[in-house]
């Protein structure tokens, strides 16, 4: 999977996708073959899978890229700080008709990944990366289910969360029927 990348904040965009395997282009030089593709009038993104565009600070090079984006019909997402929204850009934006393929995410450092990882989902469900935890969940326990996971959680040298996260994650890539429910549901989990 090939992903055009446009990050000038340097954000951890390209940390993460280049854990999850991705080939990253982040300037047109970067595009093979660029000048046979010029030579035949043709637009050198076309040959990328999605874009991904850090918006935190708008510049001519922004509005470029999205507007490529929107005549090429290519699965973009557009990221930009919650604490830092472009906020003007984004309204302006709100009032024509951006196409469903351009995705607009607010982020925060602990939530970015996960954003990242639903986008590359939707687009190629064997490609992944890593989730990170950032929901917190109460969970009520008994003494035994204490005891066994302390005893585990020793056993298999990893913390009582971490035991019960790899247990839920097993179980998920093992339920047929979920993946069922989530392919057919897929377009409403993305909007």
């Amino acid at each position: 999977m090939i992903i055009y990348l446009f990050d000038p904040t340097n954000s951890k965009v390209n940390t993460y996708l280049n854990q999850g395997g991705i080939e990253i282009w982040r300037k047109p030089q970067d595009v093979e073959n660029m000048e046979v593709w010029n030579s035949l009038g043709r637009n050198p993104l076309e040959r990328v899978d999605a874009i991904v565009l850090e918006i935190s600070q708008i510049n001519p090079q922004v509005n470029y890229l999205l507007a490529q984006a929107i005549l090429l019909q290519k699965n973009t997402l557009c990221v930009y700080k919650k604490a830092n929204p472009p906020r003007a850009f984004l309204m302006y934006l709100h009032k024509k008709n951006v196409p469903h393929c351009i995705q607009f995410k607010a982020y925060a450092d602990k939530t970015l990944q996960n954003i990242l990882h639903n986008f590359l989902k939707h687009l190629k469900p064997s490609v992944a990366l890593e989730e990170v935890p950032y929901i917190k969940f109460t969970l009520r326990i008994t003494d035994s289910i204490e005891k066994y996971l302390n005893w585990k959680s020793k056993k298999k040298k990893k913390n009582k969360a971490d035991l019960i996260r790899d247990d839920i994650k097993k179980q998920m890539e093992e339920d047929e029927e979920y993946e069922k429910w989530l392919t057919k549901n897929k377009k409403h989990l993305t909007e």
